[in-house]
């Protein structure tokens, strides 16, 4: 009998997690989006049900992801501009998807993962196939023409490193090193940002690449030896001094030449220094709460005074101060030390520092676009859950390892 490349349970999962996975461009079709709202709504309620059944423990990820989440809901009811309907949709979504990675990689982690990265897979490849069929765009949406099967050019990044990060983390708990698979992955990623020429995905590409060389060659078996620079820890301070050094660089025409003769921007990069300078005016008036969800056409009105260029803050920490205050702001923090705490308990695992980089990557492209997405939030709740995505072997040898560190 001929095995079978997919068993049943990873056909199940693969339809679970498509409504998560969308690309952006079947969002154009008004039939698909509501058949997968539907499909995400029946699986939130069979996620939340399956907790009480089983009694499952909420774990301290998902309650720091809720409570943010209502943060936000109370900022959005008493914001005027505020769209509390659409946001409350938007937390149903990015509950169930929370949910749904959290059940998946406690449930069996190697076939959840398995399945995971054969739908970004299929995504990205599918995507510079878009690319090189249309140069100049398949769609237009709002003000942007280079829209491909992935959605705009400059967001493809935002799947392509969970993409990345996922492949390297199976290969490593699989076969101990990076695979052929991994590195394919990742020439298509590369190609694929380099043809349409996206600063801040050829930088995320580039540095993931660079991250992942210094890794392999301070590992061995899934064992790393040596200084661990990339951690939870790590990515949190970088974002937030470099979102303060680069917002402060407005004045400072060194660091906006250098984006400038690279990537051949505007002396105003694309208009994020008008922006920055909005929306930090905006905070000030509101610095506790923020001003919650409102509609991209909105923030674009208060931020550059017309429509469809301006839609977010540009930087992931004025984002959250934009949208949640300080307290978002706090609450967001913790989510990164508890993770990292999580991380330290496994600090010698290659797989650990793979989330370290993978992190540090979206602080670094987080200096200049939003990174607020269920992208990242899908990252927290499997960096928090190292302990089941690491099989035993690699747990055996990890503590193998630690017990020699002590007693020698």
């Amino acid at each position: 009998m001929n095995k079978r490349i997919f068993s049943r349970w990873q056909l199940i999962l693969f339809f679970m997690l498509i409504p998560s996975l969308l690309p952006d461009s079947l969002y154009q079709f008004s039939i698909i989006t509501d058949a997968t709202a539907i499909v995400r709504y029946l699986l939130l309620i069979y996620l939340v049900l399956n907790i009480f059944y089983k009694q499952r423990r909420f774990s301290s990820i998902l309650w720091l992801i809720l409570i943010s989440l209502i943060t936000q809901v109370i900022s959005t009811y008493y914001n005027p501009t505020g769209d509390l309907g659409e946001f409350l949709k938007s937390c149903l979504k990015i509950m169930e998807t929370c949910l749904l990675f959290d059940w998946g990689v406690k449930k069996n982690s190697k076939e959840f993962i398995k399945t995971l990265l054969f739908i970004l897979e299929l995504e990205i490849y599918i995507n510079l196939i878009t690319i090189i069929v249309f140069p100049g765009g398949m769609y237009s949406s709002g003000a942007y023409s280079t829209n491909y099967f992935m959605g705009y050019d400059n967001t493809h990044i935002r799947w392509q490193l969970p993409a990345l990060g996922i492949s390297c983390i199976y290969s490593y708990v699989n076969y101990r090193k990076i695979s052929i698979r991994t590195i394919i992955l990742y020439i298509v990623v590369l190609l694929s940002n380099v043809l349409v020429f996206a600063a801040t995905p050829i930088i995320a590409t580039i540095g993931f690449g660079l991250g992942l060389i210094y890794l392999s060659m301070k590992s061995k078996r899934g064992y790393q030896r040596g200084i661990k620079i990339f951690s939870m820890k790590t990515a949190l301070l970088f974002g937030i001094v470099g979102s303060i050094l680069l917002i402060g660089s407005t004045s400072n025409s060194s660091i906006i030449s250098f984006f400038i003769n690279i990537f051949h921007k505007s002396p105003t990069l694309s208009g994020r220094t008008i922006i920055w300078q909005n929306t930090l005016a905006l905070i000030y008036q509101k610095p506790l709460l923020g001003y919650g969800y409102e509609l991209p056409d909105v923030v674009s009105l208060k931020l550059v005074k017309t429509i469809g260029f301006g839609t977010n803050p540009h930087n992931y920490y004025l984002q959250l101060l934009y949208q949640g205050g300080i307290i978002l702001g706090i609450l967001v923090i913790l989510i990164y030390l508890i993770i990292d705490k999580k991380l330290s308990n496994y600090k010698n695992s290659t797989v650990s520092s793979i989330f370290g980089i993978w992190f540090l990557i979206i602080a670094i492209m987080g200096t200049t676009e939003p990174q607020d997405g269920i992208y990242l939030q899908i990252a927290w709740v499997l960096a928090y859950n190292i302990e089941f995505i690491l099989d035993e072997t690699l747990r055996d040898l990890y503590k193998k390892k630690r017990r020699k560190l002590v007693w020698n």
